[in-house]
């Protein structure tokens, strides 16, 4: 990424990164990704919306890029009029943000401007969402929840994301990263629970837990939220498969997107991500608990070895061509059984004096991916968003699995501690006194 349009001078080409381009194969053309921030409330008027991002959206450069079917560079605009790109939809009822969300998901991008928009669902029941949507080889999800931020909030600028632990190169995580590209490359079986023939139309819905429960559960069991995340998934699929089939799922790759944005890189122009496969246990788990510390190992030891650092160092070395092809094998397609992001989206948002209620990540399923899932953190809340393609039926099973698989993580400590308690309390053989 490079920093442009720096002190009113012209905005210089931007060449593709390996990592775009694998967006823009992804899906054929523009690959539809954003963020969501819901409030309840009564929404503002679409106009004085529209005058706050016109006003701030000449401040990010990045804004004036768009993009070609056939390009390889991204190229500012000429002319470029923010206040354009800002759009609104009325629902009659909260039960319809779904389905507002739903078209807002397939509804292409714009053509002859920059490939982004921000849209007000207002809801005559006294709420509304802000979303903005992106081409994706444009930008990535912590990108997007910057530019979104800087655009609507009240006090702008006090938010930042965490920069990566580390960005650390190391010869281990490079040999790590070599041997990833050399298992992409070979065939995987799909995974059962999403096989089948694609419809081509996307379904979304959401889960929403407070986010202290990950928190607390991550830290009982000496984990990570987003191993408690990969972890629940893991069981969730399991348990829905043996719902439909009554049999366990064997285990599923997946693959998981990593940042490797700095901070003072928030919203600049490109997708600064690697990507990692990670095998979720599935069946052979043991229960919840057993897939967690799975998935702990697994990631333990990207983190040990800088994967995330040599693994951009390795994507960067390659040819462009060369480098998306492999970002697109690692991310894999129908033998991957989804992509799963985690990302937060900072403290609290206010947006003309109303606080933001809860916040999400999206994106369309790219060509080939049955299932996308992503974790968003904001404030104290936390909401698990699923992407699918709709033949897949009982979907929303997975979340409540998700749910449930998540509590049991968070209460397993308590219920060994009360197991503990029930020994200790036990008479003693020897003595007949409690021990």
């Amino acid at each position: 990424m490079r920093p442009a349009c720096l002190n009113g001078a012209p905005c210089p080409p931007f060449p593709l990164r390996a990592v775009d381009l694998s967006f823009r194969r992804a899906a054929g053309g523009p690959l539809i990704m954003g963020v969501m921030f819901d409030f309840d409330g009564a929404a503002p008027p679409l106009a004085s919306l529209r005058a706050r991002i016109a006003t701030r959206a000449h401040h990010i450069p990045s804004l004036r890029y768009r993009l070609r079917r056939s390009d390889r560079k991204a190229y500012a605009a000429g002319r470029f009029e923010p206040g354009t790109h800002v759009l609104q939809v009325l629902v009659s009822r909260r039960g319809q943000f779904d389905a507002a969300r739903r078209q807002i998901l397939t509804r292409p991008l714009p053509e002859d401007r920059p490939s982004w928009d921000v849209w007000l669902i207002r809801c005559a029941e006294e709420s509304f969402t802000v979303c903005f949507r992106s081409d994706h080889a444009l930008r990535d999800g912590i990108a997007a929840a910057s530019i979104l931020r800087l655009l609507i909030e009240d006090e702008p600028g006090h938010w930042s994301p965490r920069s990566p632990q580390s960005a650390r190169v190391s010869l281990r995580g490079v040999a790590a990263a070599l041997g990833q590209s050399a298992r992409a490359m070979r065939p995987l079986t799909p995974a059962p629970a999403f096989a089948g023939a694609e419809s081509g139309t996307p379904q979304l819905f959401h889960r929403d837990l407070p986010m202290a429960l990950l928190r607390g559960a991550a830290r009982a069991h000496g984990a990570t939220v987003n191993d408690v995340y990969l972890a629940a998934l893991s069981e969730a699929v399991h348990r829905r498969h043996q719902e439909g089939t009554h049999q366990g799922h064997p285990p599923m790759p997946v693959t998981v997107p990593l940042s490797v944005r700095g901070r003072a890189q928030a919203t600049l122009v490109g997708n600064a991500l690697v990507g990692v496969r990670l095998t979720l246990p599935c069946k052979d788990s043991g229960g919840v608990e057993g897939a967690l510390h799975a998935v702990t190992a697994q990631t333990r030891r990207l983190r040990a070895i800088d994967y995330r650092g040599s693994a951009r160092l390795v994507l960067d070395a390659l040819p462009r061509r060369a480098g998306a092809r492999l970002a697109l094998r690692v991310a894999g397609a129908g033998p991957v059984g989804l992509l799963a992001s985690n990302m937060d989206c900072g403290p609290t948002l206010t947006l003309f004096g109303l606080p933001a209620s809860q916040a999400q990540l999206f994106s369309a399923p790219a060509d080939g991916l049955r299932c996308y899932t992503a974790l968003t953190g904001y404030d104290s809340h936390a909401r698990l968003t699923v992407v699918h393609d709709g033949s897949l039926t009982g979907m929303p099973c997975l979340g409540e699995h998700w749910v449930a698989a998540v509590r049991e993580l968070a209460d397993a400590p308590r219920a060994s501690e009360a197991a503990a308690e029930v020994v200790r309390s036990a008479p003693s053989r020897r003595t007949g006194r409690p021990r």
